[in-house]
C-alpha cells in the first residue's frame, strides 16, 4: 500500500506526528477513554473493552463505505471491500459476546 500514492502520482499521507494533529479517525479512543478503560476490571472491562473495540469497528467500517463511495482506485475498493466484511464479521462477534 505504501507505494501506492507514488504510482498514482499523489502526495504521500501526513507523516505520524501531522496524523496525530490531525481529527481523530472515527472510533478511535481518546486518551482519556483509554485511562478509564485502564480503572476497569472483572466484567466491567469485558463489557468496556468489547463496547470499545465494537466502537472502533464501525469506525473502520464507516472509513471503508465512504472509499468505497468515493474512491475511484480498483485495488483501493477491494481493499475497502475486504475490510468491510472483516470489521463487520468482528462487529458480530463482539455483539454476541457483549450480550452473552
Amino acid at each position: 500500500m505504501e507505494d501506492w500514492p507514488q504510482r498514482w502520482q499523489q502526495p504521500m499521507p501526513a507523516t505520524n506526528q501531522m496524523a496525530h494533529e490531525a481529527e481523530p479517525a472515527p472510533g478511535m479512543m481518546s486518551k482519556g477513554q483509554l485511562d478509564w478503560l485502564a480503572t476497569l476490571d472483572g466484567r466491567e472491562f469485558d463489557l468496556g473493552f468489547t463496547t470499545s473495540m465494537k466502537t472502533h469497528h464501525l469506525g473502520a467500517i464507516k472509513m471503508a463505505s465512504s472509499i468505497l463511495q468515493e474512491g475511484r482506485s480498483p485495488e483501493v475498493g477491494m481493499l475497502a471491500t475486504q475490510l468491510l466484511t472483516a470489521q463487520q464479521h468482528e462487529v458480530d462477534q463482539l455483539t454476541r459476546r457483549h450480550d452473552a
